[in-house]
């Protein structure tokens, strides 16, 4: 009988099997930097896609480098995870805006199971080149895994956004959601396709 290496090695060429090597290194640091995740956090008043509770250590594992970018389609929700270590209570939400605004724009803030806690609700999108802040219902959350909602109702306004394939988005937990707009009360998680890593984040302070 053949053994494993042998059948792969027949399979796939040395460039296959070199790419194959990768993205298992590639996800194996996300699984490990997820677990170290509690070791590594402190409480934070301002948690955002860039904080250790939430993508953090994937964007500087993968030398990720944000830019701002269109919204990829119109009513595209993207969801992105992150981790709490003791309850907040969540006062404000943020998105940081690029050069072009356009259209209206819905923050909110779901559980695993897909229910929405709080959003701010369709809203102008306003202010270029600049953190766009939603002042939302008090929502107090115990400790444990949510998601960052965001979408919009066009592809013409930017958010600052990291540029992440999809086999890597599958291995932080990002989802999307289309005809999402406005947040809907519960989600429908589907697989990421790439490049939907928007700043997204939450603030347990009034003045922000």
């Amino acid at each position: 009988m053949e053994s494993e290496a042998s059948i792969v090695s027949e399979i796939f060429t040395d460039e296959q099997r070199e790419e194959i090597r990768r993205l298992a290194e590639e996800i194996a640091q996300a699984k490990i930097s997820r677990q170290l995740r509690r070791s590594v956090m402190r409480d934070h008043r301002l948690i955002s896609t860039a904080s250790p509770e939430s993508l953090g250590p994937e964007i500087a594992a993968f030398g990720l480098t944000n830019a701002g970018t269109t919204w990829p389609s119109a009513n595209l929700a993207i969801y992105i995870p992150f981790v709490l270590q003791s309850p907040i209570t969540v006062v404000k939400m943020f998105v940081l805006n690029d050069d072009a605004v356009s259209g209206n724009i819905d923050v909110g803030i779901y559980n695993t199971d897909g229910t929405r806690l709080v959003s701010s609700g369709s809203t102008t999108h306003a202010d270029t080149n600049a953190m766009q802040v939603f002042d939302v219902t008090d929502t107090t959350l115990a400790a444990g895994y949510y998601f960052f909602a965001c979408a919009l109702d066009n592809t013409t306004g930017k958010l600052s956004r990291w540029p992440v394939p999809s086999d890597r988005e599958r291995a932080m937990g990002i989802h999307v959601q289309t005809s999402a707009f406005a947040l809907p009360s519960t989600a429908t998680f589907a697989a990421a396709t790439g490049d939907d890593a928007p700043m997204i984040g939450l603030s347990v302070d009034t003045v922000l």
